[in-house]
């Protein structure tokens, strides 16, 4: 399933609504179509030449994570700019 430019819409709608809400003033917005999440943030680190991936992480216990996986873990594992994730 391709997502439709109203997907993009309302991704950059919510990155804006985030930026004023946490007062940010320099930032550049973007949307980046992958089929997993896992696999498209280090294909648009790599794009976008990153230097740092930067991620939320909630911290599953052991069970869940066996059971669920880590989307920051195989980021992290993928990404060629090193991934610093921040325990919410």
């Amino acid at each position: 399933m391709v997502p439709s430019a109203g997907h993009h819409v309302k991704a950059l709608e919510a990155i804006h609504a985030f930026a004023r809400r946490h007062q940010f003033s320099h930032y550049e917005p973007d949307v980046f179509d992958a089929p997993r999440v896992s696999t498209g943030i280090p294909r648009f680190a790599e794009q976008a030449h990153a230097d740092l991936v930067v991620m939320l992480t909630h911290g599953r216990s052991a069970l869940s994570h066996l059971l669920q996986g880590s989307i920051s873990e195989s980021v992290a594992l993928h990404a060629a700019p090193p991934v610093l994730t921040v325990h919410v």
